[in-house]
């Protein structure tokens, strides 16, 4: 039973406590904005992959065939 700061009043209360005894915000510690995050952080992730599988399957897939233009070599 660790005591935080509440996000809208920033009193001390138990983690435990819902809603705040001082203010009434039922979300003390953020857990939407912690859910935001996931949400954003799932969404970069799946993107680096997806990038990456193109990046390094499909263009060498498609240069060889000759849809995809070649780099320039010296």
């Amino acid at each position: 039973m660790a005591l935080v700061n509440c996000r809208v009043c920033g009193s001390r209360v138990s983690e435990d406590a819902d809603p705040c005894p001082v203010c009434g915000n039922k979300d003390i510690i953020g857990a939407k904005s912690k859910s935001r995050l996931l949400k954003k952080v799932f969404g970069v992730s799946v993107a680096i992959v997806a990038l990456s599988y193109l990046w390094f399957v499909q263009i060498p897939e498609l240069r060889e065939k000759g849809i995809f233009p070649k780099t320039h070599q010296k």
